[in-house]
């Protein structure tokens, strides 16, 4: 790698970790689940993310999330990965978050113990943890939580919610609005699919995303401007998604 690897690893980082906070707040309907969606920037596959969500006999459930970017700019080869496992309550409460990222051959792990008005945190990198108390006020959701949001709320053009939940990229809590705009039928791998066509915004952050959202309230498509064009995910087989990334 040459001296323009830190700083396109940079941009990388933060452009992925908008994509994985927007994949991750996504949710999945209700049982045991695999969903895989293919990364691309512009034209070009760039990698995948895949939700694999299990519930448990008292009614929580783990989804875990695994994402792969690679990227090639001027000769440098970035890649970002990242994991995380997001455990939920039957009403979709967040109760605790354990993640890895890995760039560069550096991997942060993090985490996070959702408790009564505070987040217990633990991060580990180069060798050295450190641990820290994030306060907050009001509920925190997962991801499955945050689909029972949407598929309750937001049905019609107009309708909005906001929730928050914890990102591991961030190492924060994050105000997360959706606002329906209008319905739409979308072409994906051998379907066509009646959906919901939302904007997505981050509170406090210069993000705002198009997402499109299915009945059961799983966002399914979404598209986001970047420094390396337009970003987008939709659904794909998993043999698919991973042959980007070989």
């Amino acid at each position: 790698m040459n001296r323009r690897t830190p700083k396109a690893l940079q941009i990388l980082a933060a452009t992925v970790a908008s994509l994985f906070l927007a994949l991750y707040a996504a949710g999945q309907s209700a049982g045991a689940s695999d969903f895989w969606s293919l990364i691309r920037i512009g034209d070009q596959a760039v990698g995948y993310f895949r939700e694999t969500a299990r519930p448990s006999v008292d009614g929580r459930t783990v989804t875990a999330i695994d994402s792969v970017v690679a990227l090639n700019r001027l000769g440098d080869k970035v890649e970002i990965i990242q994991k995380a496992e997001i455990e939920e309550s039957a009403d979709g409460s967040l109760l605790k978050i354990s993640g890895h990222i890995s760039s560069s051959k550096q991997t942060t792990s993090i985490e996070a113990l959702v408790k009564e008005g505070a987040i217990e945190l633990q991060t580990s990198a180069g060798g050295k943890t450190y641990s820290r108390t994030l306060p907050f006020a009001g509920r925190l959701i997962g991801p499955q939580g945050a689909c029972q949001l949407t598929a309750g709320q937001l049905k019609n053009p107009g309708a909005w919610i906001s929730y928050q939940t914890f990102s591991p990229d961030l190492v924060n809590v994050v105000e997360i609005a959706r606002q329906a705009l209008g319905r739409e039928t979308i072409q994906l791998p051998g379907q066509s699919l009646n959906v919901i066509k939302a904007e997505e915004r981050l509170k406090g952050l210069p993000i705002k995303r198009t997402i499109w959202i299915d009945g059961e309230g799983r966002v399914v498509k979404q598209s986001e401007p970047g420094p390396f064009g337009m970003m987008e995910s939709e659904p794909q087989n998993g043999r698919r998604c991973q042959a980007t990334v070989l």
